[in-house]
């Protein structure tokens, strides 16, 4: 088994909320939930916006909107539970992006050089987060061969 996060050598973490859609773009989502977004693209496009700054990705995709909590001295949990004091009292919005077809998930990367590591999300941030209908997408990013 692997070494709970809090043991794990982290280079660095990210955490943010995303909306990914093919249907629904970024600036839709700005103006329905009257938040600017830290990173976002265009559904197909391969050049966006992060932090101000343009970026690419590999291919054409899916549109994503994405926030994230600026105070990167918190815990990853501490991140989450802030991005959800943002994004609790939008659940009307997030329901009628849901139902226009838009995904919301958080996204958790962490960047280590640890193969193996994991963490524990209590059962009643996951309820929470779940009865938003949003999923979350924990990925682990290790160097091969070390332990």
């Amino acid at each position: 088994m692997g070494k709970n996060i809090s043991e794990v050598t982290m280079h660095r973490f990210d955490v943010c909320f995303q909306i990914v859609s093919e249907e629904v773009s970024p600036d839709r989502v700005t103006k329905l939930l009257n938040i600017s977004p830290d990173e976002y693209f265009e559904p197909g496009a391969t050049t966006g916006m992060s932090d101000g700054k343009s970026v690419e990705r590999d291919a054409g995709g899916p549109g994503i909107w994405s926030i994230k909590d600026p105070s990167v001295e918190t815990s990853t949990l501490e991140q989450i539970e802030l991005l959800l004091t943002v994004i609790r009292p939008l659940s009307n919005e997030l329901c009628e992006l849901k139902r226009a077809g838009a995904q919301m998930r958080f996204f958790v990367g962490f960047f280590s050089n640890d193969t193996l590591g994991w963490m524990l999300l209590p059962c009643k941030l996951m309820e929470e987060i779940g009865s938003l209908g949003i999923d979350v997408d924990v990925s682990f990013y290790g160097s091969c061969g070390n332990s």
